[in-house]
């Protein structure tokens, strides 16, 4: 079995405890640690007890100050005036705060105190001073071709979220995928991402938060009561379904509807997963290179469309149609077709099922209405199946229509959208792109 050795990419896990022998970080298991040894991604420290190390193997050493973090400096111990800090400014005790000293240079530390004039930041580095006991275990070594994502790739992967004694709560589709931007770690804010962090492609990995760590714990302040008139009257409420709230800020939250008391609805506005430890899986299909281009937000596509019905007929966008162009995050193409677009490389494909509210809408009972038929003109042919065109008169502008049914006397005019109440696939192939940048 080989040995590591210098420029070996390699996956570990590591901690770092006091000498106290309180552990003060450690590597997670499910998420390993990756660097390439004399790479300069990881103190020497770590990488000197890695060189040697054979996979499965461990190494532990101890560390003085001034070779770990360096001695506790009262230098780097800053009294910042309060008037020199702009009023709306919050602070608390424990956070970053970064300034720019009299030689100005910019600093960041910790928040230690605040009095009546002045603030405490220590910039020395949360263990300087300590004595330190490194631990490495090496996982494995990779070979030299092996592609992790890191920080400024674009990743594509498939994900699923499940509470841990329950089925699948959200997942991407069969066929489609998820694509972002790996950011640096301090920056990553979800497990998505922190989970996609050193992945290689076809790798699968699981792991399980804490409620906390996921969708927090449940709030009872969040389960509102309100009143039955606040809703349309034609609304359908019951146990369990989800409605549309607007809250006192102005903002419109989907909500679960927890209990129906007479007039009064009670509604939870918890996430539906608080309060419940989380199973977050993740399987890497993509790794795009940090110079790939591909679709954004701002760029003007091109992208031959089809959109097929649940019997495999296709309904929108047959062979020969001209492709469509739009720039993406205009609100030209529907938001289903700009998310399928996005991130996609010219010469790629995507498809996935989109429900009928995300596609062309659902039905709407009041877009069906009689007309007389003197509205029309008199010898315009009129017929069952029919396309029209009328004014709308809120802009204006003209709206298409079919023709529901014909009496000599009345026409019956659907404005609804020949698709619309259609659970259909969305096909799509990006054959151009302009970048919001050219």
């Amino acid at each position: 079995m080989a040995n590591a050795k210098t420029g070996d990419l390699v996956r570990l896990l590591c901690s770092i405890a006091l000498e106290n022998g309180e552990t003060y970080v450690e590597s997670d298991p499910a998420l390993p640690e990756f660097t390439v040894l004399d790479g300069g991604k990881w103190s020497p420290n770590f990488e000197n007890l890695l060189i040697g190390l054979e996979p499965g193997a461990s190494r532990t050493a101890q560390y003085r100050p001034e070779n770990a973090f360096g001695p506790y400096r009262d230098d780097l111990v800053y009294e910042i005036p309060l008037d020199e800090i702009p009023e709306d400014f919050e602070l608390a005790a424990g956070d970053r705060f970064a300034f720019n000293n009299e030689a100005g240079e910019e600093l960041a530390g910790q928040i230690t105190e605040i009095g009546d004039d002045a603030v405490t930041v220590d910039c020395n580095h949360p263990l300087a001073g300590e004595t330190l006991t490194y631990r490495v275990t090496l996982l494995e070594i990779l070979p030299p071709e092996t592609v992790l994502a890191d920080a400024g790739n674009a990743v594509r992967v498939k994900y699923a979220v499940q509470p841990v004694d329950g089925p699948i709560f959200e997942s991407n589709g069969d066929g489609d995928w998820l694509q972002f931007e790996i950011r640096d770690s301090d920056e990553a804010d979800n497990w998505v991402e922190i989970m996609a962090t050193g992945m290689r492609v076809g790798e699968t990995r699981a792991v399980t938060a804490a409620a906390a760590a996921a969708f927090g714990e449940r709030d009872p302040a969040k389960m509102l009561a309100m009143r039955r008139d606040q809703f349309d009257a034609d609304q359908p409420l019951a146990v369990g379904a989800a409605v549309v709230v607007e809250f006192d800020d102005g903002a419109a939250r989907e909500v679960r509807i927890a209990a129906l008391d007479g007039d009064l609805v009670i509604v939870d506005a918890n996430h539906p997963l608080a309060g419940k430890d989380v199973v977050y899986t993740v399987t890497m299909l993509g790794i795009l290179p940090v110079d790939a281009k591909y679709a954004k937000v701002g760029d003007v596509a091109v992208v031959k469309f089809r959109a097929v019905d649940e019997q495999g007929a296709v309904v929108a966008g047959a062979d020969g149609e001209a492709p469509l162009t739009f720039r993406i995050g205009d609100g030209a193409a529907l938001p289903s077709i700009e998310n399928l677009v996005l991130g996609l490389q010219v010469g790629e494909s995507r498809r996935a099922k989109v429900a009928a509210a995300d596609a062309y809408g659902l039905r709407d009972p009041e877009l069906i209405y009689e007309a007389p038929r003197s509205d029309f003109p008199a010898a315009a042919p009129l017929a069952v199946g029919q396309t029209i065109e009328l004014d709308n008169d809120a802009g204006g502008n003209k709206v298409v229509a079919t023709i529901a049914a014909l009496t000599p006397d009345a026409v019956t005019v659907d404005g609804n959208h020949p698709l619309a109440g259609k659970n259909l696939e969305f096909q799509i192939e990006l054959v151009g792109l302009k970048s919001s940048k050219d």
